[in-house]
């Protein structure tokens, strides 16, 4: 049968005590059949040698003390209670890296000079799904006078300095493309410039409608924020504009062309109200005249 060997340190003069503990139950100490040292609560356990099954009430009074040296590789698929509250993950790759420059990148392991860069080289269908970044904003009616969904802020000067740039590295699709979806919304650029819903933009510099005439057919060739005309006379319409002008104190520059004749020609309009204008039409003499064009755009408030 085996042995049991007791041998005492050469050196050492304290004196080892096995103490028996206090109990009426036979117990049994199987040694394991294998080289090495028995550990004690005070004893340092490094973590490549965990291996197998720990049971839970183990692991609980298991402190970071008693762990030295490098944890082996672990498969995150199976862990579970070690994610940051409030953040998801199924990736099964890196999806966003931090590097030590605190630049963040998503799709990208490597970011640099933005704080933050988004890189995809995937195909996405025609819509919202196709977006790089997309910010859904679907909380409750915002009771401040001015509502923000994104913010863009910065304190840099100088003719290069630009809140937003817009680089095209193709020629097939829009630079900058903006989807107003909102009944009656308007995006506003510092009260100086808006776009309407409806495709209109609007400042002191842009203008509020404009008309090209067919004046012989009394038929719109194009415009923009004219609704229809009414042939009145020779030479004679009133325009209606579709979106009627903050007031009748707008100004009208017009002209117009006769293919028909060399006959200088006037092209006179004014103002009736805050939605509707006249265009009259004749040549030097006076004598009215349905020109090839009459042409007007206008201006103000």
């Amino acid at each position: 049968m085996s042995k049991i060997k007791l041998t005492g340190h050469a050196s050492g003069t304290g004196v080892l005590t096995v103490t028996a503990p206090n109990t009426s139950t036979d117990r049994t100490i199987t040694l394991p059949d294998s080289t090495g040292t028995i550990l004690d609560e005070n004893s340092s356990l490094p973590a490549a040698n965990l291996t197998g099954t720990v049971a839970d009430a183990r692991i609980s009074t298991l402190t970071a003390s008693k762990l030295t040296g490098a944890l082996p590789a672990l498969d995150g698929s199976s862990l579970t209670g070690v994610g940051v509250d409030g953040i998801v993950s199924t990736a099964n790759a890196t999806a966003i890296t931090i590097d030590s420059n605190e630049r963040v990148g998503i799709g990208e392991t490597s970011p640099s000079g933005a704080k933050l860069t988004i890189k995809s080289t995937d195909s996405f269908p025609n819509n919202d799904a196709g977006a790089q970044l997309y910010i859904m904003d679907q909380g409750a009616t915002s009771s401040r006078s001015a509502a923000l969904g994104v913010r863009v802020n910065t304190v840099h000067t100088g003719t290069d300095a630009a809140l937003i740039t817009v680089e095209n590295g193709s020629s097939s699709c829009n630079a900058l493309r903006i989807d107003n979806r909102g009944t009656g919304n308007t995006f506003n650029f510092d009260g100086q410039f808006s776009m309407t819903s409806d495709g209109r933009g609007l400042s002191q510099f842009t203008a509020k409608a404009w008309v090209n005439v067919n004046c012989p057919s009394a038929v719109i060739r194009d415009s923009h924020n004219i609704s229809s005309i009414v042939d009145q006379d020779t030479g004679r319409f009133d325009v209606n504009i579709d979106t009627n002008m903050a007031n009748a104190n707008y100004a009208i520059s017009s002209g117009g062309d006769n293919s028909e004749t060399e006959n200088y020609v006037k092209v006179a309009t004014w103002v009736i109200d805050a939605g509707k204008f006249n265009i009259h039409c004749h040549i030097l003499n006076g004598t009215k005249i349905d020109l090839n064009q009459a042409l007007a755009i206008v201006f103000g408030d």
